[in-house]
């Protein structure tokens, strides 16, 4: 019970600075406000959340790789093999590469019934929502050029950024100027 707890209050803490950070950037750039333009995430709930609530013109778009890895992990979890979770994968790859949600439900519709149960009760509840809200072809291709037929969307550029940072502020001990140069450089890149 108590971890469940620490969670709650946790992740009312990230969503709090989620917030506060959309809520500055939308104070100091009103202009964003009025626009339509893609903001691609790694599917992070409070994230997803706060910049909905504070640009509700912008376009979250949900990285596949994140959501490709995280049915792979759970499918391993649920039990299922190798050669099963290639083939789940593979049809989850054609329902997020549907033309419109209408073909989307036609791909579902044909793909799901041969599915384990606790498969597609997991891709009900997770997957589904995930590609008919944020992730499926159709709404990737509202931004010309954005969409990749093998990759669909993804935010690995910005996982490369955030990998650099970690790094940086990992060291035990980081001099000023080394943190600037190292900022300045990661900005020119």
């Amino acid at each position: 019970m108590v971890n469940v707890l620490c969670f709650i209050k946790l992740f009312k803490l990230i969503q709090k600075c989620h917030n506060r950070l959309f809520e500055f950037i939308a104070e100091k750039i009103p202009a964003l406000k009025s626009r339509k333009f893609p903001f691609v995430t790694d599917r992070e709930p409070a994230l997803t959340r706060a910049v909905e609530t504070y640009f509700p013109n912008m376009q979250v778009l949900h990285c596949w790789n994140h959501l490709k890895r995280d049915f792979k992990e759970e499918l391993r979890k649920l039990g299922a093999d190798q050669s099963e979770i290639s083939i789940y994968l593979s049809d989850w790859k054609q329902m997020a590469q549907s033309e419109s949600e209408i073909d989307f439900d036609v791909a579902y519709q044909n793909l799901t019934p041969k599915w384990a149960e606790k498969a597609k009760d997991y891709f009900d509840r997770h997957m589904k929502k995930e590609l008919l809200k944020y992730s499926g072809r159709w709404i990737i291709e509202q931004f010309p050029s954005l969409y990749d037929h093998y990759s669909g969307i993804t935010n690995n550029p910005s996982e490369s950024i955030n990998t650099v940072l970690k790094r940086m502020t990992g060291w035990q001990e980081l001099q000023v100027d080394c943190l600037m140069l190292g900022l300045f450089n990661l900005q020119n890149y």
